[in-house]
């Protein structure tokens, strides 16, 4: 064994080689950072620094960038505005298009990145993505181009194994010929809405029949007899609202009947308080069309629906035997009279 002293740290240390001259591998390590292989200039500012290797010709990093910067400058031009300017030579190596500022790379990439079509349509043209498949310029478009040609046997929805013959159906009220498939005519009987309301007159009420009649000529989507819980509402429409058509002695009109007469009153009474106080708990608008005013002013009744619907279900009062007509509308009457299920 050989003794020695390191000559980093300048411990003692044992060895089994006589020409270790230091304790550790990391005493070594830092002692060659340390002095390194020699002192040398730098390149570029000539100050003298501890060389590492024989590639180490710079005093730090910053001078090696300076270096580079100035003999190893070349003149682009920029791809975007066409302007001449100084840039590295690695970097025109290593890009194909080039840009004096940010601004124009930006402005180059969005060009790159989008595409001026022609709408199918209506000629326009639009800006879109390259990647998108746009063809049309607005949903719009694309609905009336689709409505155009995407009809018949071009539908993509047409089968072609069904025949002519088993495309077509009379209505069972009014025999007009109806265009389908023999899937959708197992629910389908009628061809209109007013057909299904008019074919289902003989178990409707007359009264019942002439609200019916009036949101068919107004174009206005309704159901009838529709179930909510264990209450059935006259007519829905929209979803939204609800219509109920009362009758003179079923409902005890307060303008005949001040006090309910027999027990078949005071039980529509109580059935009528239940489902109101349970359409509101639901934020139900519900309009109460009177018999007595459907049929002596049919004109009161079709404008406050209108009214009703235009409003979005809020009015002053929801009682038609409360407005009288006045101009092209409606008005409150001032004697305000209230049914008994509201008391």
């Amino acid at each position: 064994m050989y003794d020695g002293i390191c000559l980093e740290c300048g411990n003692n240390f044992s060895t089994k080689y006589e020409n270790i001259k230091f304790c550790s591998y990391s005493c070594a390590a830092f002692y060659n950072k340390r002095k390194g292989i020699g002192v040398d200039q730098c390149l570029y500012c000539s100050i003298d620094f501890i060389k590492q290797n024989k590639n180490h010709i710079f005093c730090s990093t910053i001078c090696k960038r300076k270096y580079e910067r100035e003999h190893d400058i070349i003149e682009l031009i920029c791809s975007e505005c066409e302007t001449k300017f100084d840039a590295n030579r690695k970097d025109s190596l290593r890009y194909k298009n080039h840009f004096c500022s940010r601004e124009c790379e930006s402005n180059f990439r969005e060009k790159e990145s989008h595409d001026l079509r022609c709408c199918e349509n209506c000629k326009k043209k639009f800006e879109c993505k390259k990647h998108d498949k746009l063809r049309f310029c607005s949903i719009a478009c694309q609905g009336e181009w689709q409505s155009k040609t995407r009809i018949g046997k071009d539908s993509a929805t047409y089968k072609h194994g069904i025949t002519d013959n088993m495309r077509t159906k009379k209505c069972e009220r009014c025999g007009k010929e109806m265009i389908g498939t023999p899937k959708s005519f197992e629910k389908q009987k009628f061809c209109s809405v007013g057909c299904r309301i008019r074919s289902m007159n003989k178990t409707m009420t007359a009264p019942h029949v002439a609200v019916t009649t009036i949101l068919e000529e107004n174009n206005i989507e309704f159901s009838i007899e529709h179930s909510i819980k264990r209450f059935s509402i006259d007519c829905f429409i929209y979803d939204r609202f609800a219509i109920e058509i009362m009758g003179t002695y079923w409902h005890c009109d307060p303008r005949f009947y001040k006090i309910p007469i027999d027990n078949i009153q005071e039980h529509s009474i109580s059935s009528d308080s239940n489902k109101n106080k349970y359409l509101n708990y639901l934020y139900i608008p519900v309009l109460y069309i009177w018999e007595y005013d459907i049929a002596t002013n049919t004109n009161v009744c079709e404008k406050l629906i209108l009214k009703f619907l235009k409003n979005n279900g809020i009015l002053e009062n929801y009682h038609s035997m409360n407005y009288s007509i006045s101009g092209r509308g409606v008005r409150l009457n001032d004697k305000i009279l209230v049914p008994r299920f509201e008391k």
